[in-house]
């Protein structure tokens, strides 16, 4: 059977190979490494060697490696398909969802990459534009203190409060279908169709391989709620999303330093801090930092400086220790948040 490579990147991304080749043998950490008695030949001194950034493996005696997909064909002695299977079974990943009744491949998933890329553009444009995109810039240049370096780095734009965007996509040829499936629109009560996000700055959501799966907004005012992200879609899941990471990545090798929303990622992006993702919220899971595994040796958790912030970073902690990362927390004042803390105090 044929796999997307969308359906390769979904498992990758969720499966750990430290913990798939844990279930078969004991791994002993050697540094930011995991090392054990190689599986597939004879030997007394340890030489299989687990990369957990990486996610390969490799073995220094037989020369064997690759990654969790080789190991469990290797191990198991089957076939690819069947390891795809295997570990699509033990991450959760719905295979089906990829593919019509007939077996072929439904293309839904490029096709939403297609649709984002088009609806980031439109709202970028929505942005520059001098009568529309006024009190926008105003909000992110003058009270945000946003650069405009920054947001065009990170494709920021903005959803008018007449909408648009429907009619916009619709006359390219998109149908209502997978604008609702890209969770680009919402069919009202009354069965209209209308635009997912009016009167709001867009932030483009990016995996970590730079294709749009998502958008996060927010209010220009401080009506609730100021924030409003995209539904769970077949590209995106915001427990296992991380914002800025694609960006990021190559700054945290190191460490990372966890913060809550966009404008808080922006504002320390912005003074030259750029080692940083954001977790959309307060609700940090696991799967968010066995993502970071991959990519950094130590998290540092900055929320915001209430009661929500403080209790979430105790609960990130504790999430730190089970999964066997160095972490630690920076506790605000009460009051501040990473933006306005680095704004006010430098």
């Amino acid at each position: 059977m044929f796999f997307p490579q969308e359906i390769i990147k979904e498992i990758q991304e969720r499966a750990d190979i430290v913990e798939v080749i844990s279930n078969y043998f004991p791994l002993k950490k050697a540094g930011s490494l995991f090392k054990t008695l190689c599986p597939f030949h004879q030997e007394k001194t340890p030489s299989f060697i687990v990369n957990p950034q990486k996610q390969i493996f490799h073995c220094f005696g037989c020369g064997v490696g690759g990654n969790v997909f080789s190991f469990l064909m290797r191990q198991e002695n089957i076939s690819f398909p069947e390891a795809v299977e295997m570990l699509a079974r033990q991450t959760g990943v719905n295979i089906s969802r990829y593919f019509s009744k007939s077996g072929e491949r439904s293309g839904v998933v490029s096709r939403l990459y297609e649709v984002n890329e088009l609806s980031s553009l439109y709202y970028q444009n929505n942005l520059l534009n001098k009568e529309k995109g006024r009190e926008a810039r105003r909000y992110l240049l003058e009270r945000r203190g946003i650069s405009q370096e920054v947001i065009s780095r990170f494709r920021i734009g903005y959803a008018p409060a007449q909408g648009g965007l429907l009619s916009y996509l619709q006359k390219r040829g998109w149908t209502e279908e997978i604008l609702i499936q890209a969770g680009l629109a919402v069919k009202r009560e009354e069965g209209i169709y209308t635009d997912k996000f009016l009167q709001k700055i867009i932030f483009p959501l990016f995996n970590p391989q730079g294709k749009i799966v998502g958008f996060g907004s927010r209010r220009l005012d401080n009506q609730v709620p100021k924030y409003v992200n995209s539904p769970q879609t077949v590209v995106f899941n915001k427990s296992r999303y991380l914002y800025g990471l694609n960006f990021a990545k190559q700054f945290i090798k190191e460490s990372v330093i966890i913060v809550e929303g966009y404008l808080d990622l922006l504002s320390l992006v912005q003074y030259g801090i750029c080692n940083v993702v954001a977790s959309l919220g307060t609700a940090l899971t696991r799967e968010q930092i066995r993502l970071l595994k991959r990519y950094t040796q130590r998290c540092l958790l900055i929320y915001d400086g209430d009661k929500a912030g403080q209790d979430a970073c105790l609960r990130g902690l504790d999430l730190f220790i089970e999964e066997g990362i160095e972490g630690g927390v920076v506790l605000l004042p009460e009051g501040l948040d990473p933006d306005s803390c680095i704004r006010e105090e430098g």
